[in-house]
């Protein structure tokens, strides 16, 4: 604990992704999600996911220099696994401001008196192939307001043995 010195348990984590200068021209961010591989479940507990306010090194960062942290935190239950937090809010405002520090990560009950649980995340530096944290950033075309239309009658298509298909054909 930072203000009385006495070892608390808390601890956090911090992660960066490099990400797109701005938004592509003519397209909105959709969805974002930060996907980060969870070694073990404490069940019944949330965690978060925060954007970061400043620049950061993993070098440079502990606890009492950690970056502060600027919006609302994304919530997700603690599970074993990928834990996925929706960060389209926070992505948006990175790209609005032209900069992305990251994301801090903690236990949602951090601080109160009987706290959450423990986690343990895997990062890059883990070397397992498929359990490093991504940052999945969706855009599309901005939406007109105007609700589908009915889709297109099926039209005949040519299949051929072994063909594998992907959408309805007729």
């Amino acid at each position: 604990n930072v203000d009385t010195g006495v070892a608390s348990g808390r601890a956090r984590a911090l992660l960066r992704f490099t990400t797109p200068d701005a938004v592509p021209q003519g397209c909105v961010v959709e969805s974002a999600r930060l996907y980060v591989f969870s070694s073990g479940e404490s069940v019944g507990t949330r965690v978060e996911a925060m954007q970061l306010a400043s620049a950061w090194s993993e070098n440079g960062a502990s606890w009492s220099s950690q970056p502060d942290t600027v919006g609302d935190a994304a919530r997700a239950w603690s599970r074993e696994g990928y834990m996925q937090w929706n960060v389209t809010a926070h992505v948006q405002s990175m790209l609005d401001g032209g900069v992305s520090h990251g994301f801090l990560i903690r236990d949602a009950a951090e601080g109160a008196e009987t706290a959450g649980g423990g986690h343990g995340f895997y990062s890059r530096e883990k070397g397992d192939a498929g359990t490093a944290p991504e940052l999945v950033i969706r855009f599309a075309p901005p939406s007109s307001g105007e609700p589908p239309g009915p889709p297109l009658p099926p039209s005949p298509a040519a299949v051929s043995c072994g063909q594998v298909l992907t959408q309805s054909t007729l």
